[in-house]
């Protein structure tokens, strides 16, 4: 057997094992993946194109500039991508900054059937996309609702992270975008 099969079949095989990680995220993410407060990006799972520059504003998420304490608020994230073909997404909702900086914000909820909320061991709840919502609402768009009530106040800082997956059942070609918005209390 030559050098060239034999390291093409060593990398089929490594592939071929980390496909079903990747299916497996299409209902949903493992929690603490959103990039914010020293996490990793989804791109700890899925490698694209790091080197690619990206559209400013390809992933963003509508949060309210101030909140009202106690208020629900409906926080919407869009992602844009040319290569999407199936896409997910994780949020977190924590305060900036102060004494209680890294800890969670509010509540976070889903919205509909798209979206999943899971709290880690640590307390903090990450709003991520479940089964639903991997497919895309149109051409190359993504966009997911996410239910938000507001703590009691300070200021708050989301992190969003999206996949823009090419759909071939492997963490390969993926392209990860990531975001930050902030709201302060009225």
């Amino acid at each position: 057997m030559s050098r060239g099969l034999a390291a093409a079949l060593v990398i089929g095989a490594a592939l071929s094992a980390l496909a079903p990680g990747a299916v497996a995220y299409r209902t949903g993410p493992p929690a603490g993946y959103t990039g914010g407060f020293a996490e990793p990006t989804c791109a700890a799972c899925h490698w694209g194109d790091e080197g690619a520059v990206r559209e400013p504003g390809a992933l963003t998420v509508d949060v309210p500039e101030r909140y009202e304490p106690g208020a629900a608020y409906d926080l919407t994230v869009r992602l844009r991508d040319p290569g999407l073909r199936t896409a997910g997404f994780q949020l977190s909702a924590r305060f900036a900054d102060g004494p209680d900086a890294g800890a969670q914000a509010g509540d976070l909820a889903a919205a509909d059937s798209a979206v999943m909320v899971v709290t880690s061991g640590a307390g903090i709840s990450y709003a991520s996309h479940a089964a639903a919502g991997t497919l895309p609402a149109a051409d190359g768009r993504a966009a997911w609702v996410v239910r938000w009530t507001a703590p009691a106040g300070g200021a708050v800082v989301f992190h969003v992270v999206a996949n823009a997956g090419d759909d071939d059942a492997s963490p390969l070609g993926d392209r990860i975008h990531s975001a930050e918005a902030r709201s302060v209390s009225r």
